[in-house]
């Protein structure tokens, strides 16, 4: 289990941070906030999702 959640919240913060932080690096801090912004949007809009869908 443990290793389990090692890889998901490795694949995770790929997925979150690393076109973020590779616009950030390069000078682009708005494209970067708005790029890490719209990711999270839709996780949470997914998470959400899922969530009602499991309870109905």
């Amino acid at each position: 289990m443990l290793s389990l959640f090692v890889f998901s919240a490795a694949c995770m913060g790929y997925i979150f941070l690393y076109q973020p932080l590779q616009l950030f690096l390069e000078g682009e801090k708005k494209k970067s906030v708005n790029l890490f912004l719209k990711t999270l949007g839709a996780f949470a809009t997914s998470a959400v999702t899922l969530v009602l869908i499991g309870l109905y």
